[in-house]
C-alpha cells in the first residue's frame, strides 16, 4: 500500500464521516421541527403552520367567540370574501390572507374586498393578514368615506385571541 492509497482511504473516510454527521444534524433538525417543536395552538407559529383554509376557519371561530354571528364562505366562488359577519343587523365582510411575514398586502387586494362589499351594499370590511400592509393600502383604508375599513395584522389577531381567552375562558380557539 503506497501513500496515494492511504491518502485516498483517508479522504474517503473523512467524506464518509462528514456525510454521516450532516445526515445526523439534518435528521435531528427535521425531527425537532416536525415532532418536538411543532407549533402550539393559538400562537403565531401555529397560525403560520395551518393551511390557508384552516386559517379562515380559525378566524371564523375567533370572530364567533368575539360575539359575531360568523359564517365561513365556500372555499371557491366566495364572492370576494372569506367570512361574513353579522352584528346587530349589520353585515361585515372579512378577507383572510395567510402570507409570509415579510409580505405586504397591497391596495389591489383591499380594493377587491371593498368592491365585493360595495356590490352587496355592505358598509364595513375587515382585512385580516398575517403580514403587513403597503402604505397605499393603509392610506386607502384610512381615507375611505363610503365604508368602514379595518386592517388586522398578526399583532391584532394575537391581541384578539388573548382578549377572547380572558373574557370567555376558552382554552383553544379552534376547539
Amino acid at each position: 500500500m503506497d501513500i496515494e492509497d492511504i491518502i485516498t482511504a483517508a479522504v474517503i473516510f473523512a467524506v464518509g464521516v462528514l456525510v454521516l454527521a450532516l445526515a445526523f444534524i439534518v435528521g435531528r433538525w427535521l425531527l425537532r421541527k416536525i415532532f418536538i417543536r411543532a407549533p402550539k395552538r393559538d400562537t403565531e407559529a401555529y397560525l403560520r403552520f395551518i393551511s390557508p383554509r384552516e386559517f379562515e376557519a380559525y378566524m371564523t371561530r375567533l370572530f364567533a367567540l368575539m360575539g359575531y354571528d360568523a359564517r365561513l364562505t365556500p372555499a371557491t366562488s366566495d364572492g370576494g370574501k372569506d367570512i361574513v359577519l353579522r352584528d346587530e343587523g349589520e353585515v361585515i365582510y372579512v378577507e383572510c390572507k395567510q402570507w409570509e411575514e415579510g409580505a405586504f398586502v397591497g391596495r389591489p387586494e383591499l380594493q377587491k374586498l371593498a368592491g365585493a362589499a360595495a356590490l352587496d351594499s355592505v358598509g364595513e370590511i375587515i382585512f385580516v393578514a398575517t403580514c403587513r400592509y403597503s402604505e397605499t393600502a393603509e392610506r386607502a383604508a384610512a381615507q375611505s368615506r363610503t365604508m368602514k375599513v379595518t386592517l388586522w395584522t398578526m399583532d391584532d389577531i394575537l391581541r384578539a385571541i388573548r382578549m377572547v381567552k380572558e373574557e370567555t375562558g376558552v382554552k383553544y380557539i379552534e376547539e
